[in-house]
């Protein structure tokens, strides 16, 4: 069972359930649409840091203890110019972290909007192009 934790400065609802020593199933979702789902090994680097095999990085907080209700801490990281915090109460039944994917995803993130803006238009033409007499 999926728990999800909401950034509220960022687009992506963003959870990371650890399986094994190196194993993590990750999830993102943008508002209930499935961006990337699977399953994925992953190095620490550092401690904050993992480093996974499709080669992107992720910021995470600590692993909450099995079980345990607590308090999501505010997470705070300089990003643009723009600061992403959580703050969050949640219910925990497996060790999960939350994460913020880092510059490669930002990119996607933008390509990803684009094509849509770009769709968007090109569906209000084309609707406009049909109510249109001549």
């Amino acid at each position: 069972m999926w728990e999800f934790l909401w950034t509220s400065d960022l687009f992506y609802h963003k959870v990371a359930v650890f399986r094994e020593a190196k194993l993590w199933d990750l999830r993102i979702e943008e508002k209930k649409k499935l961006l990337r789902n699977g399953l994925y090994v992953a190095k620490k680097e550092r401690e904050d840091f993992l480093f996974l095999s499709n080669g992107l990085k992720v910021f995470c907080s600590e692993a909450f203890p099995k079980g345990q209700e607590k308090i999501v801490q505010v997470l705070q990281e300089e990003r643009e110019g723009k600061l992403a915090e959580v703050s969050q109460k949640i219910e925990m039944t497996t060790p999960y972290f939350v994460f913020f994917l880092t510059k490669e995803a930002y990119t996607f993130q933008e390509r990803f909007k684009k094509r849509r803006r770009e769709k968007d238009w090109k569906t209000f033409f084309s609707r406009i192009g049909k109510e249109l007499p001549f």
